[in-house]
């Protein structure tokens, strides 16, 4: 949008005819930015699009958390090329803290590809506790959350079968 772009090239130190404080300018850029997020808008600082994303907790993300808590004991990190996971909805759930990721130590690679589940994955898994079905995101970063709760079957929803997902699976006290 070509009003934020004429913005966002205006020198901090230039004073505008009709504006008495250059702040003013930046309270209003941030409220029309506010204001236009739910359509996605270009950021007047970065260019990038700002866009305020509601995902759900999935299928295919609880599936791959059932996976990981079930292969998980005695395998510390669990290599990501090691699963059928593809996509990368998996890595979402950690917005729930539900997994999560070894700290990378290689530069030369953009993420380590470990993963394991967390305490709180493993007791959603076990239907211990219910988690927010969506989350709100901005630069993927979490900003909020969908009030309703669910549990890991509704997660799955009526294509998957829980009980045959946990069979032979000995459940934790």
């Amino acid at each position: 949008m070509t009003r934020w772009r004429d913005l966002a090239e205006l020198s901090p130190r230039r004073v505008l005819p009709g504006i008495a404080d250059p702040s003013e300018l930046l309270v209003d850029a941030q409220q029309r930015f506010e204001d236009e997020l739910e359509d996605g808008i270009d950021c007047p600082c970065c260019g990038r699009l700002g866009k305020i994303y509601r995902r759900p907790l999935g299928a295919s993300m609880a599936r791959w958390l059932i996976w990981l808590v079930r292969i998980w004991p005695g395998h510390g990190w669990i290599d990501i090329k090691d699963t059928d996971a593809r996509g990368g909805d998996y890595a979402k759930l950690a917005h729930w803290q539900l997994v999560e990721q070894q700290p990378n130590a290689d530069e030369t690679k953009k993420d380590s590809g470990m993963w394991r589940p967390t305490p709180h994955g493993i007791t959603f898994v076990y239907r211990r506790i219910m988690v927010p079905s969506h989350v709100y995101l901005l630069f993927n970063n979490v900003i909020g959350w969908e009030p309703n709760h669910i549990e890991i079957t509704d997660a799955l929803g009526k294509t998957f079968n829980y009980s045959e997902l946990m069979q032979s699976v000995e459940v934790p006290e």
